[in-house]
């Protein structure tokens, strides 16, 4: 990510997106086993993430907070299904998704939903969840 975070949750936030964005490079040639680990973690990595953002949302009264989480959840069902799938060894469709779509919701996701996100906290002092003047 280019821009610069105003703020230590930005910061964090924008050091969760490059660390989704390892994540999904190092599974792109993945063997079987290093896969497996990779998808979990990211898998993880995500729940973490979007309870975060979920949470700094809630506290700044973000009025997209309904559109984002719904995002968040529809992404992450679809990933637990996948998941199951990688668990019991059905590792193709997990690719496919990883390789295709899921990189593609990442890239939307984040000019639609984070980007305004950012723009909105950004206004914020977060010390006293107050819109700066």
């Amino acid at each position: 990510m280019s821009k610069q975070p105003y703020s230590p949750e930005l910061l964090l936030l924008s050091q969760q997106h490059e660390t989704f964005l390892k994540l999904i490079k190092k599974m792109r040639g993945a063997a079987t086993a290093d896969f497996i680990l990779l998808f979990t973690a990211m898998f993880a990595h995500l729940e973490s993430h979007f309870a975060a953002e979920q949470s700094l949302m809630i506290k700044s009264d973000y009025p997209g907070t309904n559109e984002h989480f719904n995002d968040h959840l529809h992404v992450l069902n679809v990933l637990q299904s996948i998941k199951e799938d990688v668990t019991r060894g059905g590792l193709a469709e997990a690719r496919l998704f990883v390789q295709g779509e899921l990189a593609h919701w990442f890239e939307e996701h984040l000019q639609t939903m984070d980007e305004p996100l950012d723009s909105y906290l950004a206004g914020l002092d977060t010390n006293s969840e107050q819109l700066s003047a």
